[in-house]
């Protein structure tokens, strides 16, 4: 799944929760409504503004790391939005240096 499509798919407001549910993670899922909360955002919001701050700001590490994590796994689009919501939620709790932020 091509970046772009990705996000189409996660901006589609019926899509949106059924793909977040299926990231599988209760913890991830629980972080992101909390943190979305402090923004004012839904948790759909969250997610697609987290992937698109991932696309403009990740560092190279963190691409590549993020090209390892796919493809060794099950469900490549999940684990790219799981390290990518991950990545933010770094950021936004000021645990990225440089990272920029929400």
């Amino acid at each position: 799944m091509h970046l772009g499509s990705l996000l189409a798919r996660l901006e589609d407001d019926g899509d949106a929760p059924a793909f977040l549910a299926g990231l599988g993670d209760v913890l991830l899922l629980a972080d992101i409504t909390a943190t979305a909360a402090k923004f004012g955002e839904t948790a759909q919001e969250y997610v697609t503004g987290a992937v698109r701050r991932y696309a403009g700001q990740a560092s190279s590490d963190d691409w590549l790391q993020l090209m390892t994590m796919m493809e060794k796994a099950v469900d490549p689009a999940q684990a790219a939005v799981s390290s990518m919501v991950g990545w933010a939620l770094r950021v936004d709790r000021g645990e990225c240096g440089n990272c920029g932020g929400h």
